[in-house]
């Protein structure tokens, strides 16, 4: 627990004093380091206050409307957490998250860890009300119980047996002891998960940095593995023997990508081949054991199949979207891969090296179409896609392709040319009943700009510079005349 003397704000001081960035500094490195200390303190302090508004705003939210009879889609009151926590109203993580500034997915974790540590986990819960133990630890070992499938009761042993013992700890030895605390909980379902993970198969990209690289994360049968890093290294070397003074590192790398088509893979490893020494069939230590990829006869069998194939056909189709400005093309100049990073034009060239490129229609979004009907054509999918790369709720990370293309005005048959750029906007589906059942309104007063407002009143306005939230005073053309001068003269929008 953090002494009362280091939380100077609790005899009357201004804790808002503490965390001004243009405050007073301090005189000397022994009192900066108090400073330091006490917003530690303070921090501590906030992020506790926090869980506890979130745990009040679940019991304080009013419930959904009664509607009668069976509405499709209508709103509901849903487990807020893992088993023993209440129920709250459906899209309450909706109203939260543009509070908080945050995704909708992690409004909705938030609210689960806040009521699995209330309702299971209480002497954690009150360990952190009492700065005994960081938030961040608190949530993850609730969490933790939740995802390993512990009941409440279950739950309720692991927080007894915890219980004095996270306080002071390092968050990796802290939660060593969680884990084995939840494995002793139910040691039959941590049996099982073992099983699942051992057969778990996955494969998938991590997020695009900044240095044009990007990470890739695979799991995979045991031989499988051993099988892609020989040949991976098999591979390397061979570049390696052609000149390629790079890091072992980054001619693996190379390699990696170089089986995503197979047949330049093949051609490469078929020119590497050379005459390898007889040896007598005991002294052979690969004897029966060669793989066939390894086989030089095979080899020459596949380089000989493909002779008359155009590698090219046999590389994989990649579709790459590339936003940019047509006043600004020069190699300078900044372009956006949609689902990667901004580059300099003149790096597209690197980018699509080795590829065979083939152009479609530049999508102008200048251009306006219109339609009487109320699905949304192919064209116009495609041009609300790029245009509005991601889901126009306030800090939604969801990526615009695949969602629904909602009417911001809700659509009327007979009405000519509703369905166009300026009346629509991609809404995941929860956000979509949110705003058809749960009392959420929308407004696209410009295009490009969507204003929601929320049933308890949060007020934030969404376009492709990011989300904003206002005072609830503020009027739809207050925020219209802000954006606008927020915008500036010759500002535009990310490429």
């Amino acid at each position: 627990m953090i002494a009362s003397d280091e939380r100077p704000w609790d005899d009357g001081g201004d804790a808002l004093g503490w965390v001004s960035p243009d405050g007073p500094l301090p005189a000397g490195p022994v009192a900066t380091c108090d400073h330091l200390r006490t917003l530690r303190s303070l921090r501590a302090g906030v992020e506790a206050r926090e869980l506890v508004l979130v745990a009040h705003l679940c019991d304080e939210a009013p419930p959904p409307p009664q509607q009668h009879g069976l509405v499709p889609g209508r709103t509901a009151m849903v487990p807020g957490g893992a088993d023993g926590t209440p129920r709250i109203p459906e899209f309450l993580h909706l109203e939260l998250g543009p509070l908080l500034g945050t995704t909708p997915f992690s409004a909705r974790r938030l609210i689960a860890d806040v009521l699995d540590l209330r309702h299971r986990l209480p002497r954690l819960w009150q360990a952190v009300l009492d700065l005994a133990v960081p938030v961040s630890l608190a949530r993850r070992v609730a969490a933790l119980c939740a995802t390993s499938g512990l009941s409440r009761d279950q739950a309720r042993g692991v927080d007894e047996a915890l219980d004095g013992r996270l306080a002071g700890l390092g968050f990796g030895r802290a939660m060593a002891l969680a884990e084995a605390e939840v494995i002793r909980a139910d040691p039959e379902r941590a049996r099982q998960q073992e099983e699942r993970a051992r057969t778990e198969r996955t494969f998938r990209l991590g997020r695009p940095d900044d240095s044009g690289t990007r990470s890739v994360y695979a799991r995979v049968n045991a031989a499988d593995a051993v099988h892609l890093k020989a040949m991976v290294g098999r591979l390397a070397d061979v570049f390696a023997g052609a000149g390629d003074e790079r890091s072992t590192g980054e001619r693996e790398a190379r390699a990696l990508g170089l089986l995503a088509t197979p047949a330049r893979a093949v051609a490469v490893l078929a020119g590497a081949r050379t005459p390898q020494p007889a040896l007598d069939g005991e002294q052979d230590p690969d004897l029966g054991q060669r793989a066939a990829w390894n086989d030089p006869q095979a080899l020459a069998a596949v380089a000989d199949a493909l002779a008359g194939i155009d590698p090219d056909r046999l590389a994989p189709p990649v579709r790459l979207y590339v936003h940019t400005d047509a006043d600004h093309l020069g190699p300078d100049d900044v372009a956006r891969v949609e689902g990667g990073r901004a580059v300099l034009v003149g790096e597209l060239r690197e980018l699509l090296a080795d590829s065979r490129v083939r152009l479609t229609q530049v999508i102008d979004h200048r251009e306006s179409v219109a339609t009487d009907a109320y699905e949304v054509p192919a064209a116009m999918r495609e041009r609300m896609c790029t245009a509005q790369p991601f889901e126009v709720f306030p800090w939604s990370t969801r990526r615009s392709r695949g969602l629904d293309m909602d009417h911001t005005r809700p659509f009327h048959p007979g009405i000519a040319r509703q369905t166009r750029p300026g009346n629509l906007g991609p809404l995941s589906r929860t956000v979509h009943r949110a705003r058809t059942h749960g009392g959420f309104s929308l407004r696209q007063p410009l295009p490009g700009l969507w204003i929601w407002r929320t049933p308890l009143g949060g007020v934030h306005s969404v376009s492709n510079r990011g989300a904003r939230s206002w005072n609830r005073q503020h009027s739809t053309l207050d925020i219209i005349l802000l954006h606008q001068l927020s915008s500036g003269p010759g500002r535009s929008e990310d490429p």
